[in-house]
């Protein structure tokens, strides 16, 4: 696969309740599993996976002396990321992961602390850090949006006010509808690539052998034809949530055709990369996976929307 140097054009951000930069504060009453443990747990006043640490090398020519410290303690590279040198997501061998399915919230939160300790001190990391949880932002369902007190978001003419004062959308595409070689990746919780207004829409690897159980392209993902999944380290980003769903929709939904919606830019390519899982969570590591796959495959545009620690 080529790689160029990519301008990205544009950044769109949803904002739907507001972002941050920080962890996700606690206050998911119910914490979902994932692969047989907690998605996360809660210290600090935020929450983080349960298992993984990144780790970025001071040296990447020590990779040996690395791989030494993480197989003495249990540890091994989950992830590699390419995008910034030295960067890689740390978890559990598979022998401690049969254990730590076991554990305690609180023995995984000091398994996490003496691990981060042991990294920091072995002076081979530039830092340490755990690896933030984020969740998908929604659609808001406080009362003023919902009744349109909030005409800016949302005018239908309510409460007497004026009919279409909005983003003016239909004068837009007089100028524009957008272009199939713009490429839009929703970094989100995938894509329900066959929606009959996205199947039409979305972006195909043409370096994948659809079916075949390998990875032709050598990309790090199996049989990837719409994008990748770097939530649950596989190829394919089918959307279990909805939220990436919505957002593809409303940035580019298919036009002038028998389904029901249309969107924004109705011309460009949408590429689905899911790296929030079906209960609404991300991990910092999961999120940086998906931008390092969009740029590595000539990304010009990108989508986020979410809240947390990126």
């Amino acid at each position: 696969m080529n790689i160029k140097l990519i301008q990205f054009a544009a950044c769109v951000f949803a904002l739907v309740h507001g972002v941050s930069c920080y962890a996700a504060q606690p206050g998911y009453e119910k914490v979902p599993m994932h692969n047989g443990l907690p998605a996360w747990v809660e210290f600090d006043g935020h929450e983080w996976h349960s298992t993984q640490l990144l780790a970025r090398l001071r040296d990447v020519n020590r990779k040996e002396a690395a791989t030494k410290i993480l197989n003495d303690n249990g540890m091994v590279v989950v992830r590699e990321f390419k995008l910034v040198p030295g960067l890689i997501c740390i978890g559990l061998n598979q022998g401690q992961l049969v254990k730590a399915k076991g554990w305690s919230n609180d023995a995984l939160i000091v398994s996490l602390r003496k691990r981060h300790g042991i990294l920091t001190n072995s002076k081979l990391f530039r830092y340490v850090e755990y690896d933030g949880i984020v969740h998908a932002d929604a659609t808001p369902s406080d009362k003023a949006y919902r009744d349109g007190r909030l005409w800016g978001l949302r005018n239908i003419g309510q409460d007497g006010g004026l009919d279409g004062a909005d983003i003016d959308a239909a004068k837009a595409w007089d100028i524009s509808k957008g272009a199939k070689a713009t490429i839009v990746a929703v970094c989100d919780s995938g894509i329900r690539y066959t929606h009959e207004d996205l199947r039409d829409q979305m972006w195909i690897n043409e370096d994948e052998i659809p079916g075949n159980n390998l990875d032709d392209d050598n990309d790090g993902y199996i049989d990837n034809i719409y994008g990748a999944d770097t939530i649950n380290n596989d190829g394919d980003p089918m959307d279990g949530l909805g939220h990436g769903t919505h957002c593809a929709g409303t940035i580019g939904a298919s036009a002038n055709d028998s389904a029901p919606h249309v969107g924004v830019a109705w011309n460009v390519t949408l590429m689905a990369v899911k790296c929030l899982s079906d209960s609404g969570w991300g991990s910092t590591a999961a999120i940086i996976a998906s931008l390092d796959f969009a740029t590595l495959n000539d990304l010009v545009r990108r989508e986020k929307t979410m809240r947390g620690s990126v």
